[in-house]
């Protein structure tokens, strides 16, 4: 979190932001695990490292193993006895899931709430915004990634990040909608590069309308040439 005061007053806030943060989405109960236990599941974007320390009781024998394997003492001890202890190392993405904006004003505070949802499950980017601002209206923005719109080009590329559809509402109406699409073929010299922008009629947001068209990439993945909505087709020239 952060404050802000006033210059050379550090009792009056300003400003503060407050953020909230969250580890993935393990809940793990690993306090009964033994030797061969089923470990929990997690998701893709999440995962642990187990170390097992196994102790022979016999006298004097001791090995450490990353495996549980150790099917080679038996024949040769097939009275030992052990005991296992284990160590989990816990990994998994940090998602900031709330920002608390407080803002001081003639002595009055006003309150910006924003709260993140992500895809905990899939490419773990964030899918939704919502804010609710301090006169208590509220806008929510959503997005969808190239998993969601079936892009397997950009999946197999890693192209995850990129939001390709972006739905704008404030106080549950629709102010703005928006995709790009990408692909590869000739228009993009079979790289992976949007190929057009659209924008959607907000009475009817079924209907996309084109604003930009890439029409054109070099090899180096660079435009050429592209066309807006209501002018004239645009070349560009580099300088290599």
């Amino acid at each position: 979190s952060t404050t802000t005061f006033k210059a050379g007053d550090f009792i009056t806030p300003i400003k503060s932001i407050m953020n909230t943060y969250k580890f993935g989405d393990l809940n793990l109960d690993y306090s009964n695990l033994t030797l061969g236990s089923a470990l929990p599941s997690v998701n893709k974007n999440q995962g642990y490292f187990v170390n097992y320390f196994i102790s022979l009781i016999n006298p004097e024998v001791k090995f450490q193993n990353h495996t549980p394997d150790i099917s080679f003492i038996t024949p040769y001890q097939p009275e030992a006895k052990f005991t296992t202890h284990i160590n989990l190392l816990v990994s998994g993405s940090v998602y900031k899931t709330a920002e608390t904006l407080i803002e001081w004003l003639d002595d009055k505070s006003l309150i910006t709430n924003t709260s993140y949802s992500y895809d905990e499950t899939g490419s773990n980017q964030l899918k939704s915004q919502k804010i609710t601002f301090p006169d208590g209206n509220v806008s929510e923005t959503t997005y969808t990634y190239a998993e969601e719109e079936g892009k397997t080009d950009m999946i197999n590329a890693n192209m995850v990040s990129i939001p390709l559809r972006t739905e704008t509402k404030f106080n549950n109406k629709l102010v703005s909608k928006t995709f790009t699409d990408y692909l590869k073929n000739t228009q993009t010299n079979n790289l992976i590069l949007p190929t057009l922008s659209q924008v959607f009629d907000l009475q009817n947001p079924a209907i996309a309308k084109n604003e930009i068209i890439y029409d054109r990439y070099d090899n180096k993945g660079n435009i050429i040439q592209f066309t807006e909505k209501g002018s004239n087709t645009t070349a560009v020239i580099w300088g290599y």
